[in-house]
């Protein structure tokens, strides 16, 4: 089953049709484009995300070595 433009922007941005009521007027390939721009952005900060707790989980073991070296001594 195929969504319209406006399905899958709600569907996309997690939001209902009151939400984006706003947009009733706007045509198909400017709701599409929207979409696409709002999935691409929603990646990139999903993957921002994922890399900053991949990073400080990394990190762990150093700062709780030093953390543990300083109640120590």
């Amino acid at each position: 089953m195929s969504q319209n433009p406006m399905q899958a922007l709600q569907q996309r941005l997690g939001a209902n049709a009151d939400e984006l009521a706003f947009l009733e007027f706007v045509d198909d390939d400017t709701l599409t484009a929207i979409s696409e721009a709002a999935g691409r952005e929603l990646d990139a900060r999903h993957d921002a995300l994922t890399a900053a707790i991949t990073n400080g989980v990394a990190a762990l073991p150093g700062m709780l070595g030093g953390l543990a070296r300083r109640v120590l001594t």
